[in-house]
């Protein structure tokens, strides 16, 4: 078993080439071609957090993997991460694990590749300027990833935590060659936004349909319980939504479980699935006006081929460290 840790994920995970692969991951379960159980969790109260065990298995590339996931809302006041995770890779012929990654950068790489994957058919083409509401890992990523499908110029940030936004800035300003401006509200950064990226720990609305104006596309990652939510129900009623996982965004996206409670919506309101559309089974953007908001929930088909990158790229290059249980 290679043990893979987060400076070695860092070393040899590319965006670029993680992209095309999470798209096809979300195209294969869209088609049925992924065996993934329900999601089990302990739910600890949305003030503090979860823990949740996902399982996939993608049949037509034999890739299985299973993660555990911890998320603690106290974590960041402590200098803690917010979500610790571990992915296990398994060979599906043999039932030995075959590596062991640290999953907590994985999962804000892959998270940020299947947001960029739904930027790539929902956002309008010519997208140039983005509204990016958090600044910390998930922030990170997002940033890179969007910037392999749409070309944006000028990016506004906005932190609760004034502090960690200006961290952001600087350091993303030595990456990329764009413009990054700190904006005072939320508001404030996505009324002129063609694409809003929200990446918070929030468990009430930050982004409101008052404020997004046609043609505006939404990628929401927050989801980890019915009760959070990142955007209104007037933005949901107002948008063509689209989700990674149509099952599961009805039972555990706060987004549209609140409003099928409310009766504001039905279910019929979900448009359809990010792999449906990627695959050519249902159009995306229909035209420059509308609003598309992209909920993600997050499937473990995801997972498995992340891991499987992180893996060949690190046995490749001759990184990790083997061990065996066994012995």
């Amino acid at each position: 078993m290679l043990i893979i840790p987060r400076s070695v994920v860092q070393d040899v995970l590319e965006m670029k080439k993680l992209i095309p692969l999470i798209e096809n991951s979300l195209k294969e379960f869209s088609l049925g071609r992924c065996v993934q159980p329900e999601t089990k969790g302990i739910d600890l109260g949305t003030e503090t957090g979860l823990m949740e065990v996902f399982i996939g298995y993608l049949k037509d590339e034999r890739l299985m993997a299973v993660k555990t996931l911890n998320s603690r809302k106290k974590n960041p006041r402590m200098g803690k991460p917010l979500i610790y995770a571990h992915i296990a890779l398994i060979d599906p012929d043999t039932g030995e694990t075959l590596a062991l990654i640290e999953g907590a950068s994985v999962t804000a790489s892959r998270t940020a590749a299947a947001s960029a994957v739904a930027a790539k058919y929902l956002s309008r083409k010519d997208s140039s300027r983005m509204a990016l509401i958090g600044t910390g890992r998930q922030g990170r990523t997002h940033l890179e990833a969007l910037l392999q499908v749409r070309p944006l110029r000028r990016i506004t940030i906005f932190d609760e935590y004034r502090e960690s936004a200006e961290k952001f800035r600087s350091e993303s300003l030595v990456k990329y060659d764009i413009e990054i401006e700190i904006a005072e509200s939320a508001e404030t950064a996505v009324k002129e936004a063609d694409i809003i990226q929200l990446c918070t720990t929030t468990i009430e609305p930050v982004v409101f349909g008052a404020w997004v104006r046609p043609g505006t596309h939404i990628n929401s990652i927050a989801s980890y319980a019915p009760t959070v939510r990142e955007v209104d129900t007037e933005l949901v009623q107002k948008a063509r939504v689209v989700t990674d996982t149509r099952q599961g965004a009805l039972r555990g996206a706060g987004e549209l479980v609140i409003p099928l409670r409310e009766g504001t919506i039905s279910e019929d309101h979900l448009y359809g699935e990010i792999g449906e559309i990627a695959a050519g089974l249902k159009p995306g953007r229909m035209n420059d006006t509308e609003i598309t908001l992209y909920k993600s929930m997050g499937i473990a088909a995801e997972d498995a081929a992340a891991a499987d990158f992180i893996y060949r790229a690190a046995k490749d290059q001759g990184f990790g460290m083997e061990i065996s249980l066994e012995e």
